[in-house]
């Protein structure tokens, strides 16, 4: 019987510039890999990788700026951890990403805070020790 583990926080780690990042806490991350597509034979494919999530931290000036396009960096790192584990079970960073989506949804009657959700594209993206694009 495979061991269940329980996550216990998703971390995102964004930084504009060498002296300017923060940590965001993710309620809910996925990422994917798809194959480029390039009609010229020659040119090697490679892997586009986008990440999306849904945000519990309050919106930040930061993220503002990264969402309009500010200039910077805007390198980082996503990592989740398990229950009771120092170390990250996925370790991802990467040089540069872009949001092409951004959205919040209310509910009325709705008590409960609402997520801010998010989906980017990344590039120079190296998980778990391996580099992707």
């Amino acid at each position: 019987m495979k061991e269940l583990n329980v996550i216990q926080r998703i971390e995102l780690r964004i930084k504009k510039d060498e002296h300017t990042e923060e940590l965001f806490k993710l309620s809910q991350c996925d990422y994917s890999f798809s194959s480029t597509y390039y009609p010229n034979e020659e040119q090697e494919r490679g892997v586009d990788v986008n990440l999306s999530g849904a945000m519990r931290n309050e919106m930040s000036t930061l993220f503002l700026e990264w969402l309009s396009h500010k200039p910077g960096d805007w390198s980082g790192s996503l990592k989740i951890y398990y229950q009771n584990q120092e170390e990250p079970v996925v370790s991802f960073v990467f040089d540069n990403a872009i949001i092409h989506n951004y959205s919040q949804s209310f509910s009325e009657n709705n008590v409960q805070s609402q997520d801010y959700y998010f989906s980017a594209i990344l590039t120079g993206v190296v998980l778990n020790d391996v580099k992707l694009n």
